[in-house]
């Protein structure tokens, strides 16, 4: 039965702040950077809020209840995320639209003859009637919504306020569990906080093994 352990994070980051909420699962994948606060270590003080966003999520990423794995393509994803389901995990992929097409093949080939439910998360870029973008994204920001159902995967938007974050996670989650299939949020330009980057990285990690 496809039942994921979940937990609502959100993160609201101004100029000289950073509020955090945490509801689910027990547990603080926070702890981390809640003890280098309180040592002072590092530059995580004396640095701003958009540091400290960066310390949070990375910390989320790193926590051993949550496995972050990087693909080299969208296709490679889904099919990743597929042999996690295999595995008895929940699954969810992340990407851009404009590598949708690169997923189709194990969305229709793999996750769906085989039932196996995965969380599709897709950006969408050129978006009609939305805000102005690179001129390569315009047709598949067209036929986004199109391909999904094409491919015979609901969706919908990905929700802007953190509320309506659960109320779309349970639809997500009730229809996989139900149909064994995937399903798709589409994530709109401003859905989410935008905030500046290079200012944290994670440390590299050790290979896991050798060639």
């Amino acid at each position: 039965q496809f039942r994921p352990g979940t937990e609502q994070l959100s993160m609201f980051v101004g100029p000289h702040f950073i509020h955090t909420f945490q509801e689910g699962t027990p547990g603080d994948p926070f702890g981390i950077v809640r003890q280098r606060l309180k040592d002072n270590a590092g530059r995580i003080r004396k640095s701003g809020s958009d540091y400290l966003a960066y310390a949070l999520i990375d910390a989320v990423i790193d926590s051993s209840e949550i496995r972050y794995v990087g693909a080299a393509n969208e296709g490679e994803a889904v099919a990743i995320a597929a042999g996690a389901r295999l595995g008895g995990r929940g699954a969810v992929v992340m990407f851009q639209n404009s590598g949708l097409g690169n997923a189709v093949n194990p969305l229709t080939s793999l996750t769906y003859p085989f039932r196996l439910p995965v969380l599709v998360i897709t950006t969408w870029r050129g978006e009609p009637g939305g805000e102005h973008d690179e001129p390569q994204h315009e047709v598949m920001g067209e036929i986004t919504p199109r391909l999904f159902e094409l491919m015979r995967i609901p969706w919908e938007r990905f929700p802007r306020e953190p509320l309506a974050l659960r109320s779309a996670l349970a639809r997500a989650i009730d229809f996989m569990e139900r149909e064994r299939l995937p399903y798709g949020l589409l994530l709109q330009q401003g859905a989410v906080e935008s905030a500046a980057t290079g200012k944290h990285r994670t440390k590299e990690r050790e290979p896991a093994g050798k060639v």
